[in-house]
C-alpha cells in the first residue's frame, strides 16, 4: 500500500461528512385577540388621563415648619471606625508668625 492508496482510503471514508443541513425557523403568525388588544388599549388611556386631570386640591398642605426640619447628625454603627485621635490637632490652622521660625 503507498501513499495514493492510503489518500484515497481517506477521502473514500470521509465521503459522506457533509455538514448537516441548516434550516431557519419560520416565525409563526401571533394571533392576538382583538378584545385583548382593545382592553389594554383602553386601560393605558385612562391610566394616561388619571395621571394627566389628576385634581391639585387634594395634595396636602406642607407646615411652614416641616421645611426648616433638617437632620444634623447622624450617628450610624460604624461611626467608631472613623474616629481619629487627636483631632484638636486638626481642628485649627496652625499660625506661623516671625518669632515661631527659628
Amino acid at each position: 500500500m503507498n501513499d495514493d492508496d492510503l489518500r484515497d482510503a481517506l477521502r473514500l471514508s470521509h465521503a459522506d461528512d457533509a455538514p448537516p443541513r441548516f434550516a431557519v425557523p419560520k416565525p409563526r403568525a401571533r394571533a392576538w385577540a382583538p378584545g385583548l388588544v382593545l382592553a389594554g388599549v383602553a386601560a393605558a388611556t385612562i391610566a394616561i388621563l388619571v395621571l394627566v386631570h389628576r385634581p391639585h386640591d387634594h395634595v396636602a398642605p406642607v407646615h411652614e415648619e416641616a421645611i426648616g426640619m433638617t437632620v444634623t447628625s447622624l450617628r450610624t454603627p460604624l461611626d467608631s471606625l472613623l474616629a481619629i485621635p487627636d483631632t484638636d490637632l486638626l481642628s485649627t490652622t496652625p499660625h506661623l508668625s516671625e518669632g515661631a521660625l527659628p
